[in-house]
């Protein structure tokens, strides 16, 4: 899934070109950026309102620079092949840049993400505001957003994304999350994390108009994402050691942006053991 070269140009600047994993150096989170860890649910892992270029995995080739400006900013811009598949390369690119600043009001580590992004074009309409409109193969998207973490306490943290792409391309083009993330030591159980996690996101103008032209009666409404999970360490394991089970349980409002359906409860349990 990565195969890269990574390089240091100077103290303060790396560079990495090869099969990259998008998502590992754009929207990042300590709170909610890892299926392993943290949320199970994609929109919680990534903000939704990103038409990130690559595989439907985020992988391609690409190349990212970082730039780190003394201790509390970095600078990443970041050109990837739109479909991931080393055909006609870049001619569909997506690129993106990044601020990411580490603040620490009251003493309280916090990282505060802004970006913007761009892509010219895509292989499939599938995800378009209207399938039917072939123009859009080679629409340009682009859009904003920022992601946030930020530490209460020695056992609590919240976090926070939120983003906007172009309505006309894309079928939803708001959305914001947030949650909050608490260690068991309150509890005695100081390997153990709790996850409670928000999300509402809301379908464009274009994509309502398409979806009432192809189905009677259709009503949109906003969807709301809730999700809930259980971190328990096993023995001695700690955050990345070890074995480690999770329950967790989804509910879902309006999901697809659909008002007639029916509301959804998704429950799961995560086994993983990192060695």
């Amino acid at each position: 899934t990565q195969f890269y070269y990574e390089h240091n140009l100077s103290p303060n600047m790396v560079v990495s070109v090869g099969q990259l994993d998008l998502t590992a150096y754009f929207d990042t989170n300590r709170f909610a950026n890892n299926e392993r860890i943290y949320f199970l649910a994609n929109e919680f892992a990534n903000n939704p309102a990103i038409e990130f270029g690559g595989t439907d995995n985020f992988y391609s080739p690409g190349i990212r620079f970082t730039y780190k400006h003394a201790e509390r900013m970095n600078i990443t811009l970041g050109v990837a092949e739109g479909n991931g598949d080393y055909v006609d390369s870049f001619d569909k690119p997506f690129s993106m840049a990044e601020i990411d600043f580490r603040l620490s009001p009251a003493d309280r580590k916090g990282n505060y993400r802004i970006y913007y992004w761009d892509r010219r074009g895509r292989d499939s309409l599938i995800n378009s505001a209207n399938p039917n409109d072939a123009n859009l193969l080679k629409a340009e998207n682009k859009g904003a957003g920022l992601s946030i973490d930020q530490t209460i306490t020695d056992t609590v943290g919240i976090w926070l994304r939120a983003g906007v792409q172009r309505k006309k391309v894309a079928q939803f083009d708001r959305h914001m999350s947030g949650g909050v993330n608490i260690k068991g030591e309150i509890f005695g159980r100081e390997n153990d994390t709790i996850g409670l996690g928000y999300g509402i996101t809301l379908m464009g103008k274009d994509y309502k108009d398409y979806k009432k032209g192809v189905s009677t009666g259709f009503h949109s409404g906003a969807e709301h994402y809730l999700e809930l999970y259980y971190n328990m360490s096993v023995a001695e394991a700690t955050e990345r050691e070890g074995f480690h089970i999770s329950p967790d349980i989804q509910y879902v409002m309006n999901p697809g942006g659909d008002a007639n359906a029916a509301k959804l409860f998704i429950y799961g349990i995560r086994l993983q053991t990192f060695f």
